[in-house]
């Protein structure tokens, strides 16, 4: 994926890489008061200070390979792993994936005040290596958008899984007997649960169903609210003699 393309010459964008590797301490201890890195590491402002210019780095990276709106640029993995985490951090904080990415956008801003006041007196490579920033500043925000979206939507698999299991306990009461309350609908999901359950609690083949799903070739449960829960278990008749032919 990438954002709308712009025409960002190579030197510029090999400017601004040498830029940030010049700048690499002045723009990792202006980032370590952001509040992407001061909410997250609140112990060491060291460790925030660390972190970006791991950032930077990998930006330098990216700068250098010339692919400045291809989030699947060199670089850009780095800035996955460091940024992603405090992303994920934020996101688990109850921060929305549009509000951190505003965060993300708002790293530039240090940036481009070191950017001016470097070519304060060359207008026109200050203006191509600002403009250069910004579609760089893009990307990364499309960059840890998608990655807080995934880490959002693996928390919420995770949180469902857990309130399945919560929601059908499986109590051994004593050996080869267990209880499982319900309350509601034994949908299809409930019921696979239920059964990794049983398989867990009793061990060996298991207890009931659990044991027969190992032992036949086919089994189905189906619940259906108002109806009730039909299991069918179908397995395959061997071992039978072959038939004669011929006189007795």
């Amino acid at each position: 994926m990438q954002v709308a393309e712009h025409d960002t010459a190579p030197g510029t964008a090999k400017e601004l890489g040498a830029f940030l590797e010049r700048r690499r301490e002045q723009i990792a201890q202006r980032w370590a008061d952001a509040a992407l890195f001061r909410t997250v590491f609140t112990v060491s402002r060291d460790e925030a200070v660390e972190a970006g210019k791991a950032v930077v780095d990998a930006l330098a990276d990216v700068t250098r390979s010339g692919r400045l709106e291809d989030v699947e640029a060199p670089g850009f993995g780095t800035v996955r792993d460091q940024l992603g985490r405090m992303a994920a951090a934020r996101a688990r904080a109850g921060f929305t994936p549009v509000q951190i990415a505003g965060e993300v956008a708002g790293l530039r801003e240090p940036v481009t005040a070191l950017l001016r006041a470097e070519f304060q007196d060359d207008d026109a490579r200050g203006t191509a290596c600002t403009q250069a920033l910004a579609v760089l500043t893009s990307t990364l925000r499309l960059v840890i958008m998608e990655t807080t979206v995934s880490a959002g939507e693996e928390l919420i698999a995770r949180q469902r899984q857990q309130l399945l299991e919560v929601a059908t306990p499986v109590i051994k009461l004593w050996d080869g007997v267990v209880a499982v309350p319900l309350i509601g609908t034994l949908d299809s999901a409930r019921s696979q649960v239920v059964m990794e359950s049983l398989y867990t609690t009793g061990g060996g083949l298991g207890m009931g169903l659990s044991g027969a799903k190992r032992l036949v070739k086919e089994f189905a449960l189906d619940s259906r609210p108002g109806q009730g829960t039909t299991v069918t278990i179908t397995d395959w008749v061997s071992g039978l003699p072959t038939p004669r032919t011929g006189a007795s």
